[in-house]
């Protein structure tokens, strides 16, 4: 089943990711969330956010890869 947004919805989803980049980042970073938990949780598409990683200079994980133990 598919999820279709509004404009007005996928704008606002997104402008929630930038708004809270330091979180997005922790979690993929250090809490070792994935890129597709991130996507459901914010409402974003995986391309729009791998392009989000890359403008940030996020390192990405290779697939099935979780964060570094501490």
């Amino acid at each position: 089943m598919t999820n279709h947004r509004t404009k007005r919805e996928v704008s606002a989803n997104r402008a929630a990711v930038i708004a809270q980049k330091a979180t997005v980042v922790r979690r993929y970073t250090y809490e070792g969330a994935s890129m597709a938990a991130l996507c459901r949780d914010y409402g974003v598409g995986i391309g729009w956010l791998r392009r989000q990683f890359d403008a940030w200079d996020v390192p990405r994980r290779p697939r099935g890869r979780t964060a570094y133990a501490a």
